[in-house]
């Protein structure tokens, strides 16, 4: 995950806190169903793709 951080300058990566009550509400909205979950979302909001592991940089815009 550090690597897309670092690397991947064409978006932003938010990492998320799982035992954070919100963060779980947010994860019920999205349809996330299990950790790890990777979900690219456009500027406007609408959910692009979704990896049940983390992307490959050859795989992210």
């Amino acid at each position: 995950m550090r690597r897309i951080e670092e690397e991947w300058k064409t978006g932003q990566v938010l990492l998320l806190d799982m035992a954070n009550p919100g963060t779980r509400q947010f994860a019920a909205q999205v349809g996330f169903e299990f950790t790890p979950t990777f979900i690219l979302y456009d500027p406007q909001g609408n959910e692009v793709r979704r990896w049940r592991r983390p992307p490959e940089l050859s795989e992210l815009p």
